[in-house]
C-alpha cells in the first residue's frame, strides 16, 4: 500500500471516527433509556466500519477546505492535507522561533543551529518536505500495530490453554437436558460445555469453534443463568464484534478515543445481552439474574480486553448499571431508534465523502523520490572541487551569480538588465545561512538567485518565458534520454562549481524523470536529486536538448 494511500485513510478515520466516538459518549448517558441497547450497539458498528473500511466517496464541497499548501492533491485529500500542513506549520514555527530568539539573544547563526531546540524541528521540518518524515511515521505505525496484534494474539493463546488445561468434563444429566431446552426455547444452535476449576464464572471463548467454559462450583439456579447468558452472546455473533473490536485496536493503536470506544462498546453489548435475557421474565426472575451477576463481579469474572472472550460480568459503577437496568423498566420509543438508526447510516455515508473530484489526476509515483528514483552509482564523483568563495558585499553577490549565468553550465546573456541585490534578514526556509538574494530582469527572462557568504548559491533559477506554452504531461524513463551517462556526469560537476563542496557530503546522486515540457525550441529537461545527508535535497533541472545547459539548481523547492 503506498503511503499516501495509507496516510488518508488513517487521518480521514481518526479525525472522523474520534468525533462521532465523543458524540456517542452523551448518547449512551442520556439517551440510553429511550433508543435502547440495541440502537447503541448498531452506532457502535458504525464507528468500526468507518475505523476499518478505506472507502472513499466523491465530494464536491469537501474542495473548499483544500488548502493551497497541500502539494500533492492528486495523493493526498483535503482532510489529510489540511492535517499535514498544519503539522508542517506548527514544527516551522518551532525552529523559526528558536532561530528568532536565538538571533535576538546576541548569539551568532552558528551557535543558535548547534541548539537541539532549532536542530530537533529542523529536522523534522526536512524530514516532512522531502517525504521521509512520513516514511518513518509509517514504519513507526506498522510496528505499532504489529506490536498490539502480537499482544492480542498472545494474550488469546495464553487464556485458551489455561482453560483448556483447567477443562474437567462435558455438562450431563439434568444440567445438560435443562441446557437443550434453554437452546431449543432462544432458537439457538448448542455448543459444546465444559466444566472448568478453577474458574470465577462462564464465559463463551471462541470465534470459529466457540465453547463454553462453565465454573465447575455454580449451582444448578446459578449455571443455567449463565449459560443463557452465554447463549444470548453467542446468538448475537458477540464473538464476531469482539474480533472487529479488536482489529479496530490493533489498526489505530494510537489513538485512546478508540481504546476507550472499546471499553464502552464491550459495556454496551454486555447491557443488550442482559436485555435479551431478562425479556419477558418477571421481577422475581431478574432479581435472581442480576444476583448471578453480583456474584460473578465479587470473583472478578471478566476477560481482559484482549481476550476473544466474553465474560458474565464486571466490577463497580459498571455492574451497577447493569443491574439497574436490568431492574428497572423503562419504556423503549421505536421510532425514536429508527429514526436514530437512518440517521447515524447517513451520517456513516457522509463520513465517506472525502474525495475531492476537482483534484489533479494522478500521475506516476515520481515523488516518492528514494523509492522510485534511479541512483546513478555509475556515476563517478570526479569533478574537480572548487574552492570556497568570500562575498563580501552586495557587488560580489551579483558578480558571483553573473560569473554563474555566463559559464559553460549556464549558457546566459547577462550583457543586459538591471540587477538588485540585498542581505535578507529572514533566510529563505531551505537555506537559513547568511547571504544575498540577487535578482535581474530583463526584456527577455528573470534570473533569481541566494549566494551564501561562501560562495554557494542555494538556489538559482531562469524564469520561464511567458509566452511558452507548457506541457508537463510527458515524463519518460532515462533510457530515452541519449548519451545519459556524460549528461549525468556534466550535471555533476555543475552542480560542484555552483555549490563548492557538494560532491565530497554527497550520499548519492538519483535520476527523476525526462521531461518534455514543450516551448518553441522543443526544449526537453532531465531532473537530478543530490542527496547530502543532513541537508535539504539539492535539485537541478537540466536542459539538454536543444542544447545542454542548466535551468534551474538549489535547495529543496529553489
Amino acid at each position: 500500500m503506498r503511503t499516501a494511500v495509507l496516510y488518508n485513510f488513517l487521518a480521514e478515520s481518526t479525525i472522523i471516527a474520534s468525533i462521532a466516538i465523543l458524540l456517542l459518549f452523551p448518547v449512551r448517558k442520556f439517551l440510553r433509556g429511550r433508543l435502547g441497547n440495541r440502537a447503541i450497539c448498531f452506532a457502535w458498528l458504525l464507528v468500526a466500519v468507518r475505523l476499518l473500511c478505506p472507502l472513499t466517496l466523491p465530494n464536491p464541497i469537501i474542495h473548499e477546505i483544500q488548502t493551497p499548501y497541500n502539494y500533492d492533491q492528486a495523493h493526498i485529500r483535503p482532510i489529510a492535507g489540511q492535517l499535514r500542513v498544519r503539522v508542517g506549520d506548527a514544527i516551522d514555527d518551532l525552529w523559526q522561533s528558536a532561530l528568532t530568539n536565538g538571533l535576538k539573544s546576541g548569539r551568532t547563526l552558528n551557535d543558535v543551529k548547534q541548539d537541539a531546540a532549532f536542530q530537533i524541528p529542523e529536522s523534522l521540518s526536512d524530514d516532512l518536505y522531502e517525504g521521509r518524515l512520513a516514511h518513518r511515521v509509517m514504519n513507526g505505525y506498522i510496528a505499532g500495530a504489529a506490536g498490539v496484534t502480537l499482544w492480542f494474539v498472545l494474550s488469546n493463546v495464553r487464556f485458551r490453554r489455561r482453560l483448556r488445561r483447567d477443562r474437567i468434563e462435558p455438562i450431563s444429566g439434568e444440567l445438560g437436558e435443562r441446557y437443550r431446552a434453554l437452546c431449543e426455547e432462544i432458537k439457538a444452535k448448542p455448543l459444546p460445555v465444559y466444566l472448568t476449576d478453577p474458574l470465577p464464572a462462564a464465559c463463551l471463548v471462541g470465534v470459529i469453534k466457540p465453547w463454553i467454559a462453565l465454573p465447575v462450583t455454580a449451582s444448578p439456579e446459578q449455571a443455567e443463568q449463565m449459560l443463557r447468558h452465554e447463549m444470548w452472546h453467542y446468538k448475537a455473533r458477540d464473538p464476531w464484534w469482539s474480533a472487529v473490536q479488536l482489529l479496530c485496536c490493533a489498526a489505530h493503536w494510537f489513538n485512546p478515543l478508540v481504546w476507550l470506544g472499546a471499553f464502552c462498546s464491550r459495556m454496551d453489548r454486555e447491557m443488550q445481552c442482559d436485555e435479551n435475557v431478562t425479556r419477558g421474565m418477571d421481577d422475581a426472575g431478574k432479581r435472581a439474574y442480576a444476583a448471578v451477576l453480583v456474584q460473578s463481579a465479587a470473583r472478578r469474572a471478566q476477560p481482559g480486553l484482549p481476550v476473544l472472550a466474553t465474560g458474565m460480568s464486571m466490577p463497580g459503577r459498571k455492574l451497577k448499571a447493569r443491574v439497574s437496568a436490568i431492574l428497572t423498566d423503562k419504556k423503549r420509543l421505536a421510532a425514536f431508534s429508527l429514526a436514530f438508526a437512518v440517521t447515524a447510516s447517513l451520517l456513516l455515508v457522509c463520513a465517506f465523502a472525502t474525495s475531492d473530484p476537482n483534484a489533479p489526476e494522478p500521475e506516476p509515483e515520481y515523488y516518492d523520490y528514494y523509492a522510485n528514483a534511479v541512483r546513478l552509482d555509475a556515476v563517478q564523483y570526479g569533478a574537480p572541487a572548487q574552492p570556497a568563495l568570500s562575498i563580501a558585499d552586495a557587488d560580489a553577490a551579483i558578480d558571483r551569480v553573473k560569473a554563474v549565468l555566463k559559464s559553460d553550465y549556464m549558457r546566459r546573456d547577462v550583457s543586459e538588465g538591471n540587477w538588485t541585490a540585498q542581505m535578507l534578514e529572514t533566510y529563505p526556509m531551505d537555506v537559513l545561512e547568511e547571504g544575498y538574494d540577487v535578482t535581474c530582469v530583463s526584456h527577455e527572462t528573470e534570473y533569481i538567485a541566494y549566494v551564501r557568504r561562501n560562495g554557494v548559491l542555494s538556489y538559482i533559477d531562469v524564469q520561464y518565458p511567458s509566452d511558452w506554452d507548457w506541457n508537463d504531461e510527458e515524463r519518460l524513463p532515462m533510457s530515452r534520454v541519449p548519451d545519459f551517462d556524460r549528461l549525468a556526469a556534466y550535471a555533476l560537476e555543475a552542480a560542484e562549481y555552483m555549490a563548492p563542496g557538494i560532491q565530497s557530503r554527497m550520499e548519492g546522486m538519483y535520476f527523476l524523470w525526462e521531461e518534455h515540457p514543450g516551448g518553441p525550441d522543443d526544449v526537453r529537461l532531465i531532473h537530478f536529486i543530490f542527496r547530502v545527508p543532513g541537508e535539504t535535497d539539492w535539485e537541478m533541472a537540466l536542459e539538454y536538448t536543444p542544447q545542454i545547459r542548466v535551468w534551474s539548481f538549489g535547495q529543496g523547492n529553489g
